[in-house]
């Protein structure tokens, strides 16, 4: 589970990203975008078609990437 800090900001970041994308390429997708990715926010990706999305954050000890894939519908 994403342990969410209470003073973290949720930043959606406009670059599409595959489930399957390298960890480093999502990092860059945010630097990217001017974040600082080790900063403990959330970063949310979506994919192409809208039945995926991403949580990146960052706690302090690594990475944590986790994927929800929508078995019906799509984000709006």
């Amino acid at each position: 589970m994403i342990q969410i800090p209470s003073n973290a900001t949720i930043f959606f970041v406009p670059k599409i990203i595959c489930a399957n994308e390298a960890l480093d390429d999502v990092i860059a997708a945010c630097k990217m975008c001017g974040a600082n990715p080790f900063s403990g926010d959330i970063f949310v990706f979506r994919d192409e078609n809208s039945h995926q999305m991403g949580l990146l954050s960052y706690d302090g000890q690594g990475f944590q990437w986790c994927i929800k894939r929508f078995s019906e519908g799509s984000l709006a």
